[in-house]
């Protein structure tokens, strides 16, 4: 069964397409799993069990989820060694919601014009140039 999403996390969801490939975790005070959906096997979270601790299963969340914030956004979270993903926290009605976005491409992108950027810089150097 698909819990009811809370309207902050609802509204974040509304927001997504499904070239994002959205996942979310629903894990309750004692940080158990209590629900979960979308695109999980991207993330390689196919195989959590509810009821478990969310924590064992998915170690990123260790000391995430003792936050006190009512949402918290991280960027480019490597998950796996050419997997990224955005990372999204949100307390609500009693939860919290843990959803994930694929954002593998757009770090791939960034991570190689960084790097052009840091060869010009290199070159520049080698030449005696100044930035």
């Amino acid at each position: 069964m698909t819990p009811v999403l809370p309207t902050p996390v609802l509204a974040f969801v509304e927001g997504l397409s499904s070239a994002n490939s959205p996942a979310y975790l629903q894990v309750n005070a004692r940080h158990n799993l209590v629900s979960l959906g979308g695109a999980l096997a991207r993330y390689s979270l196919d195989t959590l069990t509810i009821g478990d601790s969310v924590t064992q299963q998915f170690p990123m969340l260790e000391g995430v989820l003792e936050q006190n914030q009512q949402q918290l956004h991280f960027e480019r979270v490597q998950l796996l060694r050419a997997q990224y993903a955005s990372v999204d926290v949100f307390v609500a009605d009693g939860s919290v919601w843990v959803l994930l976005t694929d954002t593998t491409m757009r770090s791939q992108m960034e991570q190689q014009v960084q790097q052009r950027r840091l060869g010009r810089t290199f070159r520049r150097q080698d030449l005696g140039l100044k930035n």
